[in-house]
């Protein structure tokens, strides 16, 4: 979660009995099962480990080898071959994902630059040549706003 002020926090919350009809005393084990932690990680380094770790394995720009490097050196933790190809394809993950979104957005950018052309009567034909979207993307474009 993103931290608020840019302080990192840890909040737990629980689940508690409450009596709305009659006076029935449940067990607490039996709804006592579920809780929520959320952790905010913040933009500063804190003194409580847990935080740097998850800053590191989670908002650290650092790729898979200094994460694991880092692992060792600054929390004691030494990773298995299985491990390091775990963390290797997190990280491969995430940029991926990052990587994804921005085409997606360039993408889209190109579409809405499209629509308006069309809208503002600009020819099919050079819509497609500057936005750079097919040709057949551009007529489909048209056809589902109603401009052809």
């Amino acid at each position: 979660m993103e931290a608020p002020h840019g302080k990192s926090a840890i909040n737990r919350y629980q689940l508690k009995e409450q009596h709305l009809l009659h006076r029935y005393k449940e067990p607490c084990q039996n709804y006592d099962l579920i809780g929520i932690v959320f952790v905010y990680l913040g933009n500063s380094k804190v003194k409580d480990q847990l935080i740097n770790l998850l800053d590191l394995m989670f908002k650290s720009s650092k790729n898979a080898s200094e994460k694991i490097t880092a692992l060792h050196n600054d929390f004691g933790i030494d990773l298995t071959k299985e491990g390091e190809e775990d963390l290797e394809i997190m990280c491969n993950l995430g940029e991926g994902l990052y990587e994804d979104g921005v085409m997606k957005g360039k993408q889209e950018g190109k579409i809405e630059s499209a629509l308006e052309m069309l809208k503002d009567g600009v020819a099919l034909e050079k819509v497609a040549k500057y936005s750079k979207l097919s040709s057949s993307m551009i007529e489909k474009l048209a056809k589902q706003n109603k401009l052809i």
